[in-house]
C-alpha cells in the first residue's frame, strides 16, 4: 500500500450568500479545523468574495442547508469581503 493515501480529507465550502457550493478543499488530517469554519473564498455564482462555510460530512451539510434555509447566515451574507 502506499505511503500517506489516507492523510488528507476533503471539507466543502458552501456560500452564505446564495447556499452554493463554492469549492472542495484537502485539508491534511492533522489539520482539520471544527465544523461551519469560515474561510474567505470567491463565489463563482454571486461573482463575490465571502467568508465562505466549511462543512465536513453529510450530516453538517444537512445542517448548513437548514440553516441557510432559515436565513441563519443572512448577516453574513451582507458581508461581502474584499
Amino acid at each position: 500500500m502506499a505511503k500517506g493515501i489516507n492523510k488528507f480529507e476533503f471539507s466543502a465550502f458552501y456560500c452564505p450568500a446564495c447556499g452554493k457550493k463554492t469549492m472542495d478543499l484537502p485539508r491534511p488530517k492533522s489539520l482539520i479545523r471544527q465544523g461551519f469554519h469560515r474561510k474567505k473564498l470567491y463565489c463563482p455564482w454571486c461573482k463575490k468574495t465571502y467568508n465562505c462555510i466549511e462543512v465536513r460530512n453529510e450530516i453538517e451539510r444537512r445542517e448548513f442547508i437548514e440553516d441557510w434555509e432559515a436565513g441563519v447566515y443572512e448577516a453574513e451574507a451582507q458581508e461581502v469581503v474584499e
